[in-house]
């Protein structure tokens, strides 16, 4: 987002908080009119205590600008949102993967927001001066493992073959234009959400997080070609540099796979020390 601003601006996008803070992202698609799931962003055990009281278990709780799931919890009981609270309140002394500092929450607050249940799917788009593109599609299998909420097993291509596919893709569009993003790709992470949420969230997409300015990741691009013929990473390049293969690139998958995949997440079931690693 900031490069695009500074390096090419008239693709620019502007540089907007509402993309990074995952607070702000979900209150941007409040103010358009589309379903947000119910949360607060908190600083005092009071103010958490207050959603708690109003909403049934679990809850989410999450760091305002986090990353890679880091903090992400899912609380059960109010002692279980409170150390999640106070975990997240000094969240900052906690260092990433790749040994970078995460970054710091806004304001010291952590966000609180209802549990939503139903199948998460992901939505790569790119963008081409507001004309919006689903390059490629697909559904998240994850659950509780080794202790942690959300572990991820597989993400697996889709077809766009059915109304509530169709109409996660939309949402997705309109998402992108809540957060008035014009130019460039986007990785969207949406819940069909079943059954009515505290929040209002009935049946029906809504949104978890928009990661704005990057590709799903490299591995995808293989999966979604074979799939599809096409995918985000050359689209991108068209939607900048090369109008007539954009203009040829379909706006969303088609409804029967040329080829079918999945990225799977090995999970560990035993801990230990791995001493060695031969290579035959």
């Amino acid at each position: 987002e900031r490069l695009q601003h500074l390096l090419v601006p008239e693709r620019s996008n502007a540089v907007k908080p509402a993309r990074r803070d995952k607070w702000a992202m979900v209150e941007a698609m409040r103010s358009a009119g589309l379903a947000a799931s119910d949360q607060a962003a908190t600083d005092t055990w009071e103010e958490l205590k207050a959603f708690l009281d109003a909403h049934s278990y679990p809850v989410v709780l999450k760091p305002r600008r986090g990353q890679a799931s880091i903090l992400v919890g899912l609380a059960h009981d109010e002692d279980q949102a409170r150390g999640m609270q106070e975990t997240l309140g000094s969240f900052s002394s906690f260092v990433s993967l790749d040994g970078c500092n995460v970054d710091e929450c806004s304001e010291g607050q952590c966000v609180v927001q209802e549990f939503l249940k139903g199948t998460e799917y992901i939505v790569d788009t790119v963008s081409a001066d507001g004309e919006h593109k689903c390059l490629g599609f697909w559904r998240y299998a994850k659950g509780p493992e080794n202790g942690a909420p959300f572990v991820y097993h597989c993400d697996e291509l889709k077809a766009v073959d059915s109304e509530v596919e169709r109409a996660v893709i939309e949402y997705a569009f309109a998402a992108l234009d809540a957060l008035e993003w014009k130019w460039g790709t986007c990785h969207l992470e949406i819940m069909w959400a079943e059954g009515k949420g505290a929040g209002g969230v009935g049946s029906g997409a809504a949104l978890i997080e928009a990661n704005m300015g990057r590709w799903n990741g490299d591995d995808f691009s293989l999966i979604a070609r074979t799939g599809t013929g096409y995918e985000a990473v050359q689209a991108t390049l068209d939607a900048y540099l090369d109008a007539d293969a954009w203009a040829a690139t379909p706006t969303m998958p088609p409804a029967e796979l040329r080829g079918h995949g999945r990225l799977v997440h090995l999970v560990s079931s035993v801990a230990g020390t791995l001493r060695s690693a031969p290579a035959e």
